[in-house]
């Protein structure tokens, strides 16, 4: 599961997954992770395919790296599809390893975000109701030698639930949003 453009190459080589349909808590680290991890060195790809039991977080998986894709592309993630496997009463957190390798340069980024949905409004059709990023975070480290750290950014996107969900497709909204740089390298909306 890579992308490949000129010389970069971004590879997924783990997935954390927090209350995503029948999944819990689970984590995968692809069959290349610890070449990736230990040596920065991609391989290979090394997923053919998915196999378990009956309820096992197959889909789970799946549904992951699709959300996942909505979010890279720029997307809303759509209510319709993964409205009902989230899980709204503690969150559904998604954690992505990505490796990237542009030439000599080689990054590890983990990406990961909780999503809410306002699916227990009882005021709203099914139509109208919506998936959002409650909190999100990246960090990356940088390898040398070993992998040095880098910075850990994090968006809280919290939203009141007696308000409506802001309409992040609204352009007043995005340039009027202002960010405040905090001491400790996270980001916060104000």
């Amino acid at each position: 599961m890579g992308l490949y453009m000129e010389g970069l190459i971004v590879r997924l080589i783990g997935l954390k997954i927090n209350n995503l349909k029948n999944v819990v808590n689970g984590e995968i680290k692809f069959f290349s992770y610890s070449d990736a991890y230990s040596n920065a060195e991609v391989g290979e790809c090394d997923v053919n395919g998915v196999y378990g039991q009956n309820g096992s977080g197959k889909t789970a998986v799946i549904n992951s790296i699709e959300i996942m894709q909505y979010l890279m592309r720029g997307e809303i993630i759509p209510y319709e599809i993964f409205g009902e496997i989230l899980n709204d009463d503690i969150g559904t957190e998604l954690s992505y390893e990505f490796l990237i390798v542009n030439g000599k340069n080689k990054f590890k980024v983990i990406y990961t975000f909780e999503l809410n949905t306002d699916k227990n409004d009882e005021n709203k059709p099914d139509s109208k109701k919506h998936i959002y990023i409650r909190k999100e975070s990246i960090n990356y480290k940088t390898k040398r030698i070993g992998w040095v750290d880098g910075k850990e950014y994090t968006f809280d996107n919290s939203v009141d639930i007696n308000n409506e969900i802001p309409d992040y497709n609204n352009k007043e909204i995005i340039k009027s949003k202002d960010l405040l740089f905090e001491n400790d390298n996270k980001l916060s909306n104000v």
